[in-house]
């Protein structure tokens, strides 16, 4: 079994290790992905969740785009909020009347990126979200989404620019 293992890991790496050489092709930076990962799409996800609407609206640029005209369960709520303060009070909106019982969460899923530099990405992402008010048992797949992203490193940190929700 360790012989197994000991191959699953060195495969891993050295798949690892063949992506990050592609960089030159502007596909392979693992380093870029994971910051982009953690510090906007995670970041998301969790400051939403977290009902912390300042933070959640600090992740977008000033003139950030946020667009759910492409969720029919969602643009009922609202279609479009332009730059931070829009789009953070899109947030507190929801939080005090759609969500104000509700603990949300997102699980965000299947990242793919398109164009990517050194300063800029394009990026799709699924997320389940679930819903648990405080009388449910359990927690309740909401909504099913796709998050058509376009992500710019502005002043050494990463920025949602426009985010499209299908």
């Amino acid at each position: 079994m360790r012989t197994k293992t000991r191959a699953l890991g060195s495969a891993v790496l050295a798949l690892f290790a063949s992506t990050a050489s592609a960089q030159s092709d502007g596909t392979g930076d693992l380093a870029r992905r994971a910051e982009i990962l953690q510090d906007v799409i995670y970041a998301y996800a969790y400051e939403w969740d977290g009902k912390d609407c300042a933070a959640w609206a600090q992740l977008f640029t000033a003139d950030g785009v946020f667009d759910l005209s492409g969720s029919a369960s969602l643009a009922a709520t609202a279609r479009r909020a332009e730059g931070t303060e829009q789009i953070r009070a899109f947030c507190e909106k929801r939080m005090s009347t759609v969500l104000a019982d509700v603990s949300s969460h997102h699980f965000m899923t299947n990242t793919v990126f398109g164009k990517l530099t050194p300063d800029s990405a394009e990026a799709r992402t699924y997320a389940f979200v679930t819903w648990r008010k405080n009388t449910d048992p359990v927690p309740v797949v909401q909504n099913s989404i796709i998050y058509r992203d376009v992500i710019v490193r502005q002043n050494g940190k990463w920025l949602l620019k426009e985010r499209y929700v299908e």
